[in-house]
């Protein structure tokens, strides 16, 4: 691997800023046709007013994965819905110095590839034909190929055979040269038209289990996708418009969180909410779960980190300042890595000993850290420098594209 070098931090995307509208409707999940469901007359479930019916989730083989159909049905879609969205008031135009998305980086599961996208601004400014995703060699930091895949985020599944990528118009579930092996579709527009359809999907540690967050308002729940792929619940959680998600340790314990909260605890595996943790009134972190399956949060004005142990008792412990907890990281032996809020620092806290490692060296603005799965090595990605590795003594950047 080569040494890195700080560059000038990047300037802020292009993204569209969401205004929810409708209440939560009762939703099913199954099969369905390609026909837009429509709202009815009937009220929202709070009084507000028609509440839109979600579509139901489907698994589709790629031959036949009506992609044209989608695309125009979608574009009609945004069509009608465009007054509910308002765009950035600063739109920011292709840089290129920004070479990768802030979103993506994910390891794969032995820890031998590490993944992650592409800008759209070398796509913009024609320096790539398509923005794609880029894997690495870890062990030489030597680019290992290209994907042909578009979107947002990307979950490996645990056998590290397959990913689920976070596409245009559904779920692409693709194997390792990004070759589609199953598109999950049923993430709609409902309340705005702009917007990525799928904003998130993770992974369950044991594979078991995907789940999709969508721009309308729902969590989608697939089994085993990529192979049998069995559909799971719809939740319409357009009540507190879901924000993030996070798979507990063991793989049934889901963490659905809106902007403000709550959060729901779902178990897969008896398809039942478990609790709905109050987190107040203010914008809360996304929650993490650590190896032992403690759930952390943070809200906004209030110190220190909020933790929620197994047994379900919560309570309030002293955390790093300076630090943004939606950065934070937890590797298998406990670590919590992290970012400063201006991005100029990345630091490993034990919450344990409440000791406080800062690595210095690290790229003048990072974006984004994972673990390895062995808590051997800690990543980071910077738009504008790449990939970083630290290994217990230093940086080392990975190999980046002409």
């Amino acid at each position: 691997m080569t040494e890195t070098a700080a560059r000038r931090p990047p300037r802020p995307t292009r993204r569209a800023l969401l205004l929810t509208g409708s209440a939560a409707a009762l939703t099913v999940a199954g099969c369905t046709d390609l026909g837009r469901d429509g709202g009815d007359d009937e009220d929202g479930d709070d009084g507000s007013g028609p509440a839109a019916e979600l579509r139901a989730s489907e698994c589709r083989a790629p031959e036949d994965f009506p992609e044209e159909e989608l695309r125009t049905e979608l574009e009609d879609a945004r069509d009608e819905l465009e007054d509910g969205a308002v765009t950035d008031p600063s739109p920011a135009g292709p840089d290129s110095e920004r070479r990768l998305d802030a979103r993506v980086l994910s390891v794969s599961p032995d820890g031998a590839l590490l993944i992650a996208r592409e800008a759209w601004d070398r796509a913009a400014l024609g320096l790539v034909e398509d923005a794609g995703a880029l894997i690495w060699e870890t062990a030489t930091g030597a680019l290992y190929g290209r994907l042909p895949v578009g979107g947002g985020t990307i979950a490996w599944h645990p056998d590290g055979d397959r990913l689920a990528v976070a596409g245009e118009l559904a779920v692409d579930i693709v194997d390792q040269e990004g070759a589609p092996l199953q598109h999950l579709l049923g993430h709609w527009p409902v309340d705005t038209g702009l917007g990525e359809l799928i904003a998130e999907v993770a992974s369950s540690a044991d594979g078991e289990w995907l789940a999709s967050r969508g721009i309308d308002g729902s969590v989608r729940l697939w089994r085993d996708p990529g192979a049998a792929c069995e559909v799971g619940e719809v939740l319409d959680l357009r009540d507190i418009y879901p924000q993030s998600l996070a798979f507990g340790p063991e793989g049934t314990l889901l963490a659905v969180a809106g902007e403000k909260g709550p959060i729901r605890l779902y178990d897969l595996e008896q398809s039942d909410l478990v609790e709905e943790i109050d987190a107040g009134d203010t914008y809360i972190s996304p929650p993490l779960f650590s190896p032992d399956g403690s759930l952390f949060w943070s809200a906004a004005g209030e110190g220190g980190l909020r933790v929620r142990a197994t047994d379900g008792s919560t309570r309030t412990v002293p955390g790093p300042e300076g630090y943004e907890p939606s950065s934070f990281v937890a590797a298998a032996d406990g670590r919590i890595a992290m970012i400063s809020a201006p991005g100029d620092i990345v630091a490993v806290w034990d919450p344990e000993t409440d000791e406080v490692e800062e690595l210095t060296g690290a790229p003048t603005t990072t974006e984004r850290l994972v673990w390895s799965p062995d808590a051997t090595v800690l990543y980071a990605l910077s738009t504008t420098d790449g990939v970083v590795a630290w290994d217990g003594a230093a940086w080392q950047g990975f190999e980046l594209p002409g």
